[in-house]
């Protein structure tokens, strides 16, 4: 019998020893999915950032039309340059946001939309820039120029609203 309690011994380090195998494997095992998660949740992290940037641009570029075009309605209707003032900025503000938009765009899928965007936007500024030029003396003529001039901003504004 004196041999049983060291059988006994051995069998409760050997379970031991599992036991303590067994937890480090584990350990490893959690550690090796945090880490994999973690990576995961970076690369989600620095995508909605991206995301976020281009969404960002996209709102500012609306803004920057919406501006130029409300300073081109207050001249065509007063003849006052002093509504120009916002014209200028928010030009080179959209240019600015279209080519950081262009640069930073990472998905070939949104490709198209960006460059439909792009000639849309520019299809407004050059319509835009053509309604601060000098209008005809008559003022029936200009009163006709300038409602027919309104309603063909308002239409391409709102062909950009909805393609955004």
């Amino acid at each position: 019998m004196p041999n049983r309690p060291n059988t006994t011994r051995a069998s409760e380090l050997r379970l031991m020893g599992l036991l303590y195998v067994g937890t480090l494997l584990l350990l490893f095992g959690v550690l090796y999915f945090t880490y994999k998660s973690f990576g995961k949740y970076r690369g989600a992290q620095q995508q909605v950032r991206h995301l976020s940037r281009e969404l960002f641009l996209m709102e500012s570029s609306l803004s920057a039309l919406k501006d130029a075009e409300t300073g081109c309605r207050g001249y065509l209707l007063t003849q006052d340059t002093t509504f120009l003032s916002p014209y200028g900025p928010a030009t080179d503000s959209l240019k600015a946001c279209i080519a950081e938009l262009e640069r930073i765009n990472t998905d070939p899928g949104m490709e198209p939309r960006l460059r439909a965007f792009s000639l849309l936007s520019n299809a407004m500024l050059d319509h835009l820039s053509g309604l601060v030029a000098p209008e005809p003396s008559d003022s029936g003529a200009r009163a006709q120029l300038v409602r027919d001039e309104l309603m063909e901003s308002k239409t391409k504004m709102d062909v950009l609203r909805d393609h955004h």
